[in-house]
């Protein structure tokens, strides 16, 4: 049985001619948002509460099916698995002062810094997990070099005891999709049983080795 759900946000850009398509730039046949426009949307989205109430909601639906199908998979190893940046942790604070943007060498003094938290609900979700015996991994495109400020991140913001964390290896070429499923194919090959995966971009969850995924909204940033 496969799930996927998408954030109420995301499908209205999707497919109802989204608000932020509705200020076309028309050059030729190209209708394109305008940049200016789309970030007060996205800062309006996220001021207005309605970012945080989707988000928790697709959470919740994440646990409510890992509490309906536990009792089957008691016996198979069951586990999940969680992307780390805006899916248990935020950036909301880097990403509104650096306009959205990426930017290595404030990412990187954000990433070593103490300041980032977890989302209540994710961590609430893993909390829960663990407290029914539930192995967590994490898996993220962060790099191998970012281990150690990695670790400390988790252990801070309250997910310590985890099963195991994968990160992407210096000089992987792969993209972000291929990465995850590789890293999820080689928990299964473990003996574990991928019950949910939850994730904040698509890449997150395709290439299969988990029963369920989840989809987050993330209106900052895609990665492709």
């Amino acid at each position: 049985m496969k799930i996927r759900l998408l954030s109420s946000l995301l499908a209205l850009f999707l497919f109802s001619g989204a608000s932020l398509a509705e200020q076309p730039a028309v050059r030729g046949d190209l209708h394109l948002p305008n940049l200016g426009l789309a970030k007060i949307e996205i800062k309006a989205y996220i001021e207005s509460g309605q970012y945080q109430r989707e988000f928790d909601e697709i959470v919740g639906q994440a646990k409510s099916y890992l509490q309906e199908n536990l009792a089957r998979h008691r016996k198979s190893n069951p586990a999940i698995v969680l992307d780390i940046d805006e899916t248990s942790i935020s950036n909301l604070p880097y990403l509104l002062e650096n306009d959205f943007g990426y930017i290595p060498s404030p990412w990187q003094a954000w990433v070593q810094s103490e300041k980032a938290q977890p989302f209540p609900a994710t961590l609430e979700f893993y909390r829960w997990a663990r407290a029914n015996k539930i192995s967590v991994f994490f898996v993220t495109a962060r790099p191998e070099t970012d281990r150690e400020a990695t670790m400390k991140l988790l252990q801070r913001t309250g997910y310590a005891d985890i099963a195991g964390l994968y990160l992407k290896p210096l000089g992987d070429k792969a993209t972000s999709a291929a990465y995850k499923a590789g890293q999820r194919r080689k928990i299964t090959e473990k003996g574990f049983h991928i019950v949910v995966n939850l994730g904040d971009q698509w890449t997150d969850l395709d290439g299969g080795y988990s029963e369920a995924e989840f989809k987050l909204p993330n209106p900052m940033y895609f990665v492709p």
